[in-house]
């Protein structure tokens, strides 16, 4: 008996149906279908599908099972969910405005990424100015260095050697400064 069935033929009276098929007919996510199908609720085959192998599942237990979720739920059974949604035109309008409110907002969140981008760079550039402040600030609070000590002392020495020169040519009387 081979490992897989092969895939049921588009005419035949009971086509055994994909999970996503399954899963939308029952108003349930695939996960909740895979578990289903785990836990024993609904039979299923593996066919051979256009990508390799496929769980598929019986019909018969998706009419029985959307029949007692109808049985529970107040709405009604998920297909006639899904027909009342598909033939509702306030719902179509407001599937369309939604749409509409979705790609104002991608592109407004696409602005505020080229925005956001921007003072990033702003941010750093006053981030560098700054540091530049401080620096200059550092600089004009920083008292003037003072000459080593001997560097005065020659300083001195050289004025009081110079200032000794002058007067050796002056007559008596006259101060350094040349007054009397």
């Amino acid at each position: 008996m081979p490992k897989y069935l092969p895939s049921p033929e588009a005419g035949s009276e009971k086509a055994w149906l994909r999970i996503r098929e399954a899963a939308l007919r029952l108003g349930v996510t695939e996960k909740t279908v895979r578990r289903w199908l785990k836990a024993g609720k609904l039979r299923w085959k593996m066919l051979q599908g256009p990508n390799g192998p496929e769980y598929r599942v019986d019909p018969e237990d998706i009419r029985s099972l959307s029949e007692q979720i109808a049985a529970f739920s107040p709405h009604g059974s998920p297909d006639e969910l899904t027909q009342r949604h598909q033939s509702t035109p306030g719902l179509t309008s407001i599937n369309q405005s939604f749409q509409e409110l979705l790609i104002h907002w991608a592109k407004f969140m696409e602005v505020m990424a080229s925005q956001s981008a921007i003072l990033e760079s702003v941010a750093e550039t006053l981030q560098q100015v700054v540091e530049e402040l401080r620096s200059v600030r550092e600089l004009l609070e920083k008292p003037p260095e003072r000459p080593p000590w001997w560097r005065r002392w020659w300083r001195r020495r050289g004025a009081k050697r110079a200032a000794a020169d002058e007067d050796v040519g002056k007559p008596e009387g006259e101060s350094p400064g040349g007054q009397r």
